[in-house]
């Protein structure tokens, strides 16, 4: 892809290539020094967002329905020079300074290219589950820029009111809003 990242395609995929700003749902496996330090099941990244290192953004990029690949990134399109904490909570083992990364990714399917007014309201709360998940991800890695601007995308773009009054997901809605504005203000302090 460029020098420092190195794209496989193992198994092609169908269908147009992601674009930017565009959801691709995808599982991961993640190794730096011969050790998986992370493994993502399902999980869904907006192409763009910068919601993980240049090196994978630059692979997901690449990817269309049903694409596995192998992605290998220097350190400097990984994790750098600080590298990365574990966390117990997301199940993640530390990535060391300097590391260089290997992630083996296998698309499910490519999603909306944008979040926008064009979501229904039961998109736009699949949307922010998986923001405030990613926003969570980056907290509990000590990653506080990141978690901040997950957490006020989602003040942003999800509106609770637009749920009809008394449904579950009203009151889904309505949680995950109060949740991320007291996790925004937690990831500034941070700050």
């Amino acid at each position: 892809l460029m020098p420092g990242v190195k794209y496989k395609e193992v198994v092609a995929g169908t269908g147009p290539q992601a674009e930017y700003k565009q959801a691709v749902i995808a599982s991961w496996e993640a190794e730096a020094q011969g050790v998986v330090f992370e493994v993502g099941k399902r999980k869904m990244l907006r192409v763009g967002d910068g919601d993980v290192p240049p090196g994978l953004e630059l692979g997901l990029r690449q990817l269309r329905n049903g694409t596995k690949c192998v992605v290998r990134a220097e350190t400097r399109f990984a994790y750098g020079e600080a590298g990365r904490p574990a966390s117990d909570d997301e199940g993640t083992l530390a990535v060391p300074a300097n590391a260089d990364v290997e992630w083996r990714i296998e698309a499910h399917r490519l999603w909306f290219k944008e979040a926008d007014e064009a979501m229904t309201p039961a998109d736009q709360l699949v949307e922010a589950r998986n923001k405030k998940t990613l926003g969570n991800e980056h907290f509990h890695h000590e990653n506080w820029k990141k978690a901040a601007a997950n957490y006020g995308e989602i003040l942003k773009t999800l509106n609770p009111w637009d749920f009809a009054e008394g449904s579950d997901d009203r009151s889904e809605a309505e949680t995950i809003y109060v949740d991320c504005g007291n996790n925004l203000v937690f990831a500034l302090i941070k700050l």
